[in-house]
């Protein structure tokens, strides 16, 4: 049961970046998990990445920050300190209308830390995630959302990035405003829908670490926000492979970050 204290801002209009078209959308229905594997439904491991480096996470990432996913497409994007975006880059915006299965993860990890004993294992843990990721204005979708939630779409090209991210002007409404093309698919039936006045309830304990995507340049992001989160409801293992190599391919690597102190420590007196 949630206390009402918890009540939730909810938000009608999520964005996510994605190197699929809306053609390829549409042919698996809309953006889906994996579909082959078990699920994983803790929003603790898709978050910190175990569930994502198996595939077997049951979320779909979006934001509800415009500008997020502008920056999430653009770290795919960078290639090098000197030349900041590969001009053959291209992915895709969509502007998606959630519903009560979009749920925010800053205030279902808040809800977990505030609703346990304080100084507890996860009251401290959760404590570092917020502190060291919060803020992103993630929404996750369980078990993903139909292509009839797709409002509008953008094609985004490292060409567009190189001319526009560094002034800002590809973070405006304004710029995308003739650019936004309509999804034939959208369902006005859900015009009045939003996300989830409620946190999502099912967390495991942290791991202590979160698995990163990291580029040419330096950069790092959780790999919920990067190509290994893109998935569709036809996938196959063959499929999955093609999506990583397509991340590798773009010089993205894996990497771990600990936010866990007491976890780092504990491997180095390993080899005391």
């Amino acid at each position: 049961m949630v206390n009402s204290a918890f009540a939730i801002n909810q938000v009608n209009i999520v964005y996510r970046a994605d190197s699929r078209t809306s053609e390829e959308i549409t042919q698996a229905g809309g953006m889906f998990p994996f579909s082959d594997l078990p699920q994983d439904n803790d929003l603790l491991h898709h978050f910190e990445g175990e569930s994502l480096d198996g595939y077997t996470s049951a979320f779909v990432s979006t934001t509800a920050s415009l500008r997020h996913a502008i920056d999430h497409a653009a770290f795919t994007a960078r290639i090098s300190d000197t030349e900041p975006f590969d001009p053959e880059f291209e992915t895709y915006l969509y502007v998606i209308r959630p519903t009560e299965n979009f749920y925010s993860i800053d205030e279902s990890f808040n809800h977990a830390r505030e609703t346990s004993a304080e100084n507890s294992h996860l009251y401290t843990k959760l404590s570092s995630l917020l502190h060291d990721y919060g803020g992103m204005e993630e929404w996750v979708a369980f078990g993903g959302f139909a292509d009839t939630r797709i409002i509008t779409y953008a094609r985004l090209t490292g060409r567009m990035l190189q001319q526009y991210y560094d002034s800002g002007q590809i973070f405006s409404e304004l710029f995308w405003a003739g650019r936004w093309q309509n999804n034939p698919q959208y369902s006005s039936a859900w015009d009045q829908d939003s996300s989830a006045s409620t946190p999502y309830l099912r967390l495991g304990l942290p791991s202590g670490y979160v698995t990163m995507a990291q580029n040419e340049t330096g950069q790092q992001l959780p790999v919920s926000f990067t190509c290994y989160e893109e998935a569709s409801a036809n996938t196959s293992r063959m499929k999955r492979e093609v999506l990583k190599n397509n991340c590798h391919r773009g010089k993205i690597y894996i990497t771990k970050y600990f936010y866990n102190n007491d976890l780092i420590l504990a491997i180095f007196n390993l080899f005391d």
